[in-house]
């Protein structure tokens, strides 16, 4: 796609507003940029084919074999679901080739069902509700990021909490196109605080806890 295809005006597919164009210097990618809720979302010309995406996701080495990612689930288990209260029941949802949160969680005693479009799509998890919802390097591969937490809301009983884990964009355009974080080709939706703020303003939501970095948690309420 050249510069001369982005679209001069395009309206953003969280919160409505109209979006202005953003090319990548380094990459055949353009953006759509929102200055209400400052998502920051790639041109559906620009997203990986299914084919590839899948690709992708199987190049991860993220199995029992590298202790470096085990470490790291039990670190994100430990300091963001741990000290929740009244959790039973999670749905670990986009779980990737190897569910290793599922794992990590189930050695734990959480009752755990995992779902993953290309590796495990089984259906059952929509009959089902859950304390918890945990997001763990999901929600920047969603091509429809509003679609999606709309199905995955009801899913979540009253008091329950959403757990999202995604590298927040804390920087300005600039700053975009030169992160790292958007190089990977099936990255194609950028969140920051105020894109969560806003999720709070359409969903029955709070935030309970944010490290401004790679974490968030809301609360149903």
């Amino acid at each position: 796609m050249s510069n001369n295809d982005v679209a001069t005006t395009n309206f953003c597919i969280l919160c409505g507003q109209e979006t202005h164009p953003l090319t990548d210097p380094q990459y055949p990618y353009s953006y759509h940029v929102c200055d209400h809720c400052q998502l920051i979302v790639k041109d559906p010309t620009c997203y990986p084919s299914l084919t590839q995406e899948e690709y992708r996701y199987q190049q991860h080495n993220n199995d029992e074999s590298s202790d470096g990612y085990i470490a790291y689930m039990d670190t994100f288990i430990r300091n963001h679901i741990a000290p929740l209260r009244g959790i039973e029941t999670i749905l670990d949802f986009g779980s990737g080739p190897y569910p290793m949160l599922t794992n990590r969680l189930l050695l734990q005693g959480y009752h755990v069902e995992y779902y993953d479009p290309f590796f495990h799509d089984d259906p059952s998890y929509r009959n089902k509700t859950y304390d918890a919802i945990v997001l763990v390097e999901v929600l920047e591969h969603m091509h429809h990021p509003l679609d999606e937490l709309k199905k995955l809301l009801p899913l979540l009983r009253e008091g329950g909490y959403l757990i999202i884990r995604t590298r927040f964009r804390n920087m300005d355009e600039m700053g975009f196109c030169t992160w790292w974080y958007r190089r990977d080709e099936t990255h194609v939706a950028f969140f920051n605080t105020t894109t969560f703020q806003y999720l709070t303003t359409i969903f029955p939501l709070h935030i309970i806890h944010n490290n401004y970095y790679d974490v968030v948690v809301f609360q149903k309420q």
